[in-house]
C-alpha cells in the first residue's frame, strides 16, 4: 500500500503538466484541477463541510509525493490547505458552512497571507499589518507582503496585530469591494 494514498496516475499527470508549464509566472492551474478531480482538496476539510480529512502523517506523505512530481503544485497546495485549516478552526459556523464545501470540491480557491504574522517582517518596530476595532467592525491597515496565488484566489486568510498584542485573522474575498 502506498503510504500517501495518492493515485500514481495523478502524480504522473501532475509531473507531465509540470514539464509543460515553465516560466516565472507559470501558475499550476492544470495541476490544481487534477487535485480537485482526484478529491485531494477535501484532505483538510471536516466531514461536516463535505471534506474527507486525512491524518497529519498521511497529509505530510502526500505533500512529499506531490513535491516529487511538482514542487510548485505542492507548495501552492500547502498555502491553500493552510487557509482551509484556519477557516475550519474558526468559530464562525455560518462562514464555514458557506465557504468550506466549495473549497472541498475544488470549486473555489483559498490562500493565506499571514507571513507578516508568523515569519517575515518580525524584526520591524511596528507590525506590518495592524487590526483596529471600530465598534463592531475591524479595519486592517498595512500590507501583507506575500500572498501565494492572490490573483487566483476567491478567498484570502490574512490578519493583523491588535493593539493588545493579539492577532486577528480575517477571511477576505479579493473580488469584493471592502
Amino acid at each position: 500500500m502506498i503510504a500517501h494514498g495518492l493515485s500514481p496516475d495523478l502524480l504522473e499527470e501532475v509531473a507531465q503538466y509540470r514539464a509543460a508549464s515553465v516560466g516565472d509566472d507559470a501558475w499550476p492551474s492544470e495541476q490544481l484541477e487534477l487535485l480537485a478531480d482526484y478529491g485531494v482538496f477535501a484532505d483538510v476539510i471536516p466531514q461536516a463541510y463535505e471534506g474527507d480529512p486525512v491524518d497529519p502523517t498521511r497529509l505530510l506523505a502526500r505533500y512529499l509525493a506531490l513535491a516529487e512530481a511538482c514542487v510548485e503544485t505542492a507548495f501552492v497546495l500547502t498555502q491553500r490547505n493552510g487557509a482551509c485549516q484556519r477557516i475550519a478552526a474558526s468559530s464562525n459556523e455560518d462562514c464555514k458552512r458557506d465557504v468550506l464545501p466549495a473549497l472541498a470540491r475544488g470549486e473555489t480557491f483559498a490562500t493565506v497571507g499571514i507571513s507578516h504574522l508568523t515569519t517575515s517582517r518580525q524584526h520591524m518596530a511596528e507590525p506590518a499589518m495592524v487590526a483596529r476595532s471600530d465598534g463592531d467592525r475591524w479595519a486592517l491597515r498595512g500590507e501583507a507582503p506575500w500572498v501565494t496565488g492572490a490573483a487566483q484566489a476567491d478567498w484570502i486568510v490574512t490578519g493583523g496585530a491588535t493593539p493588545d498584542g493579539q492577532q486577528l485573522l480575517v477571511l477576505l474575498s479579493p473580488q469584493s469591494n471592502l
